[in-house]
């Protein structure tokens, strides 16, 4: 089965620091076993890669790549291509501990599904080689229509980045709002922006987990601690699951579930 795990399932499943060993050491063996294929999104480890106090002052300083791919002369007429995309060096990096947890997992067999933002910055410690494949361009976009789709469903109901855009909004700012957000924002504004960034990473997640069409996705946020905000809240979650058929586990029912189809002679791991 192919499984989608958060931040918080995956890192212990690599780390020997944790409350629950019996449990990650049981997912890992699975993955170790080909019972479960595991996967993370490379918009959650590039987001939530920056430290929670630095996400406003990198934000409000990050351009994006904006380079003349080609360009051609005719008489008083200029024509040329221009390329738009994210710039992976302005990104600050994985913490050490995060980078080294990063390379454990892509040892036990993750894979990264690709983010599609344009414009934001990836960690630069994400090589290809660890990403996804698609067989087509074609293929790709059908991908990022369907990634784009669940992730406006998600902002229509006050989750993902939503919040992002609504803190933006509130200062009513136009030109340059990340510069100018930065120059405003108490400490209690940089938190409210670093929580909305990992809600972001959050919504994008569970986006990107539907359109590659995986079976579970894995956390251990749990909606009765969801706030009303958080795509993890109960009723949130119900909505999503209607919709797209979104499956969300804990790492106790992962465990429950691999044991189950253990038992059943000739069971198809997905």
């Amino acid at each position: 089965m192919k499984v989608t795990f958060d931040s918080n399932v995956w890192e212990n499943i690599v780390s020997p620091d944790s409350d629950k060993p019996s449990v990650y050491e049981s997912l890992s063996r699975d993955i170790c076993n080909n019972v479960i294929e595991p996967y993370f999104c490379e918009i959650a480890l590039s987001l939530e890669s920056i430290f929670k106090a630095d996400r406003l002052s990198h934000t409000s300083t990050y351009k994006p790549k904006i380079e003349v791919v080609t360009e051609e002369f005719d008489g008083n007429h200029f024509h040329g291509v221009v390329g738009f995309g994210p710039d992976n060096d302005a990104h600050p990096g994985m913490h050490p501990a995060l980078a080294f947890k990063y390379s454990k997992a892509v040892e036990l067999g993750f894979k990264v599904i690709t983010m599609t933002n344009i414009g934001t910055a990836r960690a630069k410690e994400i090589q290809d080689k660890t990403k996804v494949n698609f067989s087509s361009i074609d293929e790709f976009w059908v991908y990022a229509d369907r990634l784009n789709e669940c992730s406006k469903f998600i902002e229509s109901l006050g989750c993902g980045s939503s919040s992002y855009h609504k803190l933006v909004e509130h200062y009513g700012i136009k030109m340059s709002p990340y510069k100018r957000l930065a120059q405003m924002a108490s400490k209690t504004e940089i938190k409210k922006f670093a929580a909305s960034v990992a809600e972001w990473a959050d919504g994008d997640s569970i986006s990107a987990h539907y359109a590659f069409g995986n079976d579970y996705f894995c956390t251990n946020d749990q909606a009765r601690n969801a706030g009303s905000q958080s795509v993890f809240h109960s009723d949130n979650l119900r909505l999503v699951a209607e919709k797209f058929g979104v499956q969300v586990i804990s790492p106790e029912e992962l465990v429950n579930l691999t044991k189950h189809l253990r038992r059943i002679p000739n069971a198809r791991h997905f």
